[in-house]
């Protein structure tokens, strides 16, 4: 965590993290609600707003691979 390399890549990881515990949080929680209640918006209004949030910290994560692709580690 020195380098700025080193950074990026804890960065991601963490990011990386968030969406798993996102994801699991939807298939845990949010999903049987949506099940249990097919026709009531707000498991729905959780669940894409969740999946939103989701969509955006992968898409982060995607940036810091770029980033991470077009570096360079450092030395050993």
């Amino acid at each position: 965590t020195s380098t700025s390399w080193g950074i990026v890549l804890d960065v991601k990881l963490g990011l990386v993290a968030a969406a798993v515990a996102l994801g699991s949080f939807n298939r845990i929680v949010v999903m049987p609600a949506l099940l249990a209640t097919p026709g009531s918006p707000s498991p729905w209004r959780r669940f894409t707003g969740d999946l939103r949030l989701e969509a955006v910290v992968l898409l982060a994560a995607f940036v810091a691979a770029a980033l991470l692709a077009n570096g360079e580690p450092p030395a050993a």
